[in-house]
């Protein structure tokens, strides 16, 4: 298994978090992605929001 870690620390507002997670979700159907582990790391005060945005996919979030 291969694994895709994406880390951005607290360079994202609400509204960019919400947007570059909704793209990611939108793109994870691209070939590249497949047979890879997808998880996220957010900045921890969008982790409830975003888990909501990411119900029914593939994709982990973490905490950093």
């Amino acid at each position: 298994m291969k694994y895709i870690f994406a880390n951005w620390k607290e360079n994202t507002n609400y509204k960019e978090a919400v947007e570059l997670v909704s793209l990611i979700v939108r793109g994870l159907g691209a070939e590249s992605f497949l047979g890879k582990e997808v998880v996220l790391f957010p900045p921890s005060v969008f982790l409830i929001p975003l888990q909501k945005i990411l119900e029914g996919t593939s994709i982990l979030l973490g905490v950093q």
